[in-house]
């Protein structure tokens, strides 16, 4: 059975009860005369028609892996961490971003500590409030236990960058001694030790119709 081809620029439904009318009415033109083609959804699931600018809507999804070492021991500095960053352009002013990373972090042991804060370009977006002389920072980090611990570090922010240039969303890192911090290991490392785990870090980025 062939597709029936409609020829009007627009189709008008008729209210099922009452009055009024619902129109689904083409564009004056499609990008290079295309065909173009919208599925509608199965009404046994109760399923909407969404488009790119229906309010919750994921304009856009980007993530990057993280699966090498990194250190770093500049004390009292914060630098970036190579690898773990995403650029990004809104597409309307008023979307948001969810932006979730995932950063595993080894510190040497007996409480040396090191912090992570979330950016857009050079301005920290997720930190905690200012409180005297403490660093400001969206995690913080002891090295603890046999070794010098590797743990998990993790945060999910709902970002509103109210333009539309583009931005560079990247982790940072500090440490507050001069001892090394690492990503992806511990502190102490053996790549002949099975008692080691080489880890993955993650940043996602998606973008969400306002």
């Amino acid at each position: 059975q062939q597709n029936l081809v409609n020829k009007m620029a627009e189709i008008k439904i008729a209210a099922d009860s009452g009055g009024g009318t619902t129109s689904l009415k083409g564009p004056a033109s499609t990008t290079s005369n295309a065909a173009l083609t919208y599925t509608l959804p199965d009404a046994t699931t109760g399923g909407v028609v969404r488009t790119t600018t229906t309010p919750g809507a994921i304009i856009a999804v980007k993530g990057v892996v993280k699966t090498d070492q990194w250190s770093y021991n500049t004390i009292d500095t914060w630098v970036d961490i190579t690898g773990l960053s995403i650029t990004h352009t809104l597409a309307n002013s008023s979307n948001k971003l969810l932006l979730q990373y995932s950063v595993n972090v080894g510190a040497r042991a007996a409480g040396y500590t090191g912090m992570l804060r979330l950016m857009n370009d050079s301005t920290a977006i997720l930190i905690g409030d200012e409180d005297g002389s403490v660093i400001r920072s969206s995690n913080q980090f002891i090295g603890t236990g046999y070794a010098g611990g590797q743990l998990t570090y993790s945060q999910t922010h709902l970002y509103a960058p109210g333009d539309t240039s583009s931005h560079a969303y990247h982790l940072e890192a500090r440490t507050g001694y001069s001892e090394y911090i690492y990503v992806n290991r511990n502190h102490t490392w053996n790549d002949t030790w099975n008692e080691y785990g080489s880890t993955v870090s993650t940043l996602t980025l998606m973008e969400v119709a306002a």
